[in-house]
């Protein structure tokens, strides 16, 4: 399931709605991040992607057959199941690395 953050998430697929030229359909942007850290991070993309539709999904949360294809996934925390429900998009990304990556690369800058 597909859940979509109240603020501006909703903002931004009512603005694509009305706001895209006629004939091609919005960006859509699927994030995969846990409601209690999503509202700073949905709020810059809101920002960085006025005309897009970005839907929030919940780590966890079983398959939404129903759910919208996105163009690009935001993969901000594991989820086993977000590949089933988005087959295809053109690229993933992701907002973190792994603990120990980021450890070394730590280490790497201090000497």
């Amino acid at each position: 399931m597909v859940l979509r953050d109240p603020t501006p998430a909703d903002t931004v697929t009512q603005r694509a709605a009305t706001s895209t030229p006629a004939g091609r359909r919005p960006l859509r942007v699927t994030v995969c991040l846990a409601a209690d850290e999503a509202s700073p991070w949905m709020a810059l993309f809101a920002a960085a992607l006025p005309d897009a539709r970005v839907e929030r999904r919940e780590p966890g949360a079983p398959v939404d057959a129903a759910a919208v294809a996105a163009d690009y996934v935001v993969a901000a925390q594991p989820c086993e199941h977000l590949f089933a429900e988005q087959r295809a998009p053109r690229a993933v990304f992701t907002l973190s690395a792994p603990n120990d990556q980021a450890e070394y690369g730590q280490q790497k800058c201090n000497g």
